[in-house]
């Protein structure tokens, strides 16, 4: 599995769940920015509220193209990609994925420089069925299974 350091966090100066997606900087104040590239390949620096950061599994859910709604195409397309560079949504920690091998919902946890679900390593329980349906800051009533602490 090829990692790629990416993150996303949740925007320090709103009130709305706008989430920002790109590099880590992590400040000696506790101040938390992610830098990412605009359409205009302008880098912009976005402080974001810290208990909000995730980082990127290096691995992507089962949803199809055909799936994403009209918004989330049109998003996607912003970026200069196509959809045949579509490959499933990313899946970060704090996500809640439903899989065929889990009777429930399984959160996915960054711990010591591992992924794990319900336990167990997430490369141990990853299949092509994993589906987001949530993350634990926007969907926490989808959380059913344990979390496990560091």
């Amino acid at each position: 599995m090829e990692q790629k350091y990416y993150f996303r966090g949740r925007r320090a100066d709103t009130l709305s769940k706008v989430w920002v997606y790109g590099s880590l900087l992590e400040w000696e104040d506790g101040t938390c920015e992610i830098c990412s590239v605009d359409t205009f390949a302008r880098m912009k620096k976005i402080t974001v509220k810290r208990d909000t950061v995730c980082i990127f599994t290096g691995l992507y859910d089962c949803t199809k193209w055909e799936d994403l709604t009209y918004k989330e195409k049109e998003l996607w397309s912003k970026t200069g990609k196509t959809y045949s560079d579509w490959k499933g949504r990313m899946i970060f920690s704090n996500d809640i994925v439903k899989t065929a091998y889990f009777d429930t919902p399984a959160v996915v946890q960054y711990i010591k420089g591992n992924f794990y679900t319900s336990g167990m390593f997430l490369i141990e329980t990853y299949d092509e069925t994993m589906k987001i349906i949530g993350n634990m800051y926007d969907n926490p009533e989808q959380i059913c299974s344990f979390v496990v602490t560091s």
